[in-house]
């Protein structure tokens, strides 16, 4: 009998090491109907009754039992699922080998590699559908011949954000997350609108508790976020320092490969992440604070220290604890932009002189004033806007920004200090909002913008 034309490795086939096709495991306690303590009431009134339920969680997973490739494309596909119902911080994870071996008879064995395009399950998502599904593929550069190989799926129950730690001499620490939910989660989310880190309280991704029974501080902590983000993602880490009561900026992390990015603490307390899509900034990138060169928040205008309504003088302004100067220069010398706090009327003098990193200056509306050399000489400032509503330039107030090519003035600009512009040598243009007549009626002082080319363009549009 003739045989027809041989199809090279017409038929691989694959047996997954996972024998059974689903498991359904119950991984927490279930309360039984009870009361458990009474009170006698006396006199009329109301009284409170508290109540508590405690339901175990349970799932279906189902995976492939064995799988076959297809001896052209030298691929397989297979699915797996999840339905059930488990607790608001906890999610499934069915995550297989990244890669196996497959083993024909007389020749050397062949790595397989395997991607799958969901690996997690969050509660929420179980709740929503039925079943939900993830797909996967097989794939390897065989040859001709009978090849067989397993591979592992590993199933686990966990939290939202799994956590290791570790104390201050770098021993690990027993620490585990729980996300904070209830009235605790609404009041955390409202003091970080209120304080200006998140414009909404959607941002945050993941608010959880950290708790540990050998904690003496932590060094170091690794957050599994692969749950909320990707690798490569940027999230944001935000602490609440229970002792001050208010929130603080740890930094902004790239999440590894395996789903993870550190932070350095020193108490356990609340921990809230915010994954960042504006190139590693906040989306609120109007937070009041100092920033670096990357964008990374340094620390917030409440935490700064700096008194910028106060007036410093050229005796004293490198000196004294609550100047501008002195806290870029001695406390976060990276620092390339402010962002100053809304409530604030005016910038005092001497406040930012000669701050020789200084690239960038935000004040918000209701300054009506800025005081006499109050950003001279910061030579690399390159961008400041001045509101509407500003009134008053103090003499010497942007002396020698040489970073300087081009700034807008409001039409309710009524006093330019004399210097105010002076040495400002690459300032091109100075856009005034307001009409030719009214540019005219502003009271200048002497040598306003001395060797400085600037233009002024009145009548100009923002």
């Amino acid at each position: 009998m003739r045989k027809g034309k041989l199809i090279k490795g017409l038929c691989y086939t694959l047996i997954s090491s996972l024998i059974l096709g689903n498991i359904s495991p119950v991984l927490a306690k279930t309360s039984v109907a009870s009361v458990d303590e009474t009170i006698d009431i006396k006199e009329s009134g109301s009284s409170e009754t508290s109540v508590y339920a405690e339901l175990g969680s349970e799932f279906l997973v189902t995976i492939p039992k064995s799988l076959t490739l297809s001896g052209l494309s030298k691929t397989g596909t297979y699915t797996v699922s999840v339905e059930g119902d488990i607790a608001g911080y906890e999610k499934i994870n069915i995550i297989p080998d990244e890669t196996f071996t497959l083993n024909s008879q007389g020749l050397n064995g062949i790595t397989a590699s395997i991607s799958q395009d969901k690996t997690s399950w969050l509660f929420n998502e179980i709740l929503e559908s039925n079943k939900i599904i993830g797909n996967g593929e097989i794939s390897a550069n065989l040859t001709a011949g009978k090849w067989e190989g397993s591979f592992n799926f590993n199933i686990n129950l966990g939290g939202l954000i799994s956590v290791d730690a570790k104390d201050k001499s770098g021993n690990n620490l027993n620490a585990r997350a729980s996300e904070i939910t209830g009235t605790e989660k609404e009041t955390l989310l409202t003091s970080l609108e209120e304080t200006g880190m998140i414009t909404s309280k959607d941002e945050v991704d993941a608010l959880i508790e950290v708790e540990s029974d050998e904690f003496d501080g932590i060094a170091d902590t690794t957050f599994d976020v692969s749950s909320i983000a990707n690798k490569g993602d940027k999230v944001a880490i935000l602490h609440f320092d229970e002792t001050k009561q208010e929130w603080e900026y740890i930094g902004t992390e790239t999440v590894d490969a395996n789903g993870l990015i550190s932070g350095n603490f020193t108490s356990y307390s609340p921990v809230a992440f915010v994954k960042i899509t504006n190139n590693g900034n906040f989306e609120n990138i109007k937070i009041p604070g100092l920033y670096d060169a990357n964008g990374n928040l340094l620390c917030t205008w409440a935490k700064s220290g700096i008194n910028v309504t106060a007036n410093y003088t050229g005796s004293n302004y490198n000196t004294t604890t609550t100047s501008g100067y002195y806290i870029l220069t001695n406390k976060y010398p990276t620092t390339t932009k402010v962002v100053l706090p809304e409530g604030i009327t005016k910038i005092g003098d001497w406040t930012f002189a000669r701050c020789e990193n200084l690239t960038s200056v935000t004040i918000p509306d209701g300054v009506t004033s800025i005081g006499e050399f109050a950003f001279g000489q910061s030579k690399k400032l390159s961008y400041i806007n001045i509101p509407d509503g500003v009134t008053s330039l103090g003499g010497y107030s942007l002396y020698f920004c040489q970073g300087l090519t081009s700034i807008v003035l409001p039409d309710s600009i009524k006093n330019i200090g004399a210097n105010t512009f002076t040495a400002c040598t690459y300032l091109k243009t100075i856009n005034y909002t307001g009409t030719q007549t009214q540019w005219n009626a502003i009271s200048k002082g002497s040598y306003w913008k001395d060797q400085c080319p600037a233009t002024v363009v009145c009548n100009y549009k923002q």
